[in-house]
């Protein structure tokens, strides 16, 4: 994993959140205030290996080399919590825990920038 910093989407910081993993290029014909309204509008969505996902507000975002990369906490499933790693324009669990505070530990220092604690930990 990176430890590069990661920006949580609050869905009021924008500028923060495009100042980490930059703008597509599709979106350079518009003026800052325009795309301030699509995202109004649309919701923000972020290109993956050229499928554009809608970024949730409290999804995690870096950028590492040319790659966005999304952290996100998943949900219960068979007893265990999850957090979730948008990799190649797909989810996948990084992480299972039978307990959400250290789910939700995990994805705090992703989303802090620090390396990921080690599962059972």
């Amino acid at each position: 994993m990176s430890d590069k910093k990661c920006v949580k989407w609050t869905g009021h910081n924008l500028r923060e959140v495009i100042d980490a993993i930059g703008l597509h290029p599709s979106a350079s014909k518009l003026t800052w205030e325009e795309y301030e309204a699509v995202v109004k509008n649309e919701g923000l969505k972020v290109c993956f290996d050229g499928t554009w996902i809608k970024i949730e507000i409290g999804y995690g975002l870096r950028k590492d080399g040319d790659n966005i990369q999304a952290i996100r906490k998943g949900g219960r499933h068979c007893g265990f919590y999850t957090i979730e790693w948008l990799s190649n324009g797909k989810w996948s669990k990084i992480l299972h825990s039978q307990r959400k505070r250290h789910r939700d530990e995990v994805f705090e220092a992703l989303c802090d920038g620090h390396k990921p604690l080690e599962v059972g930990k």
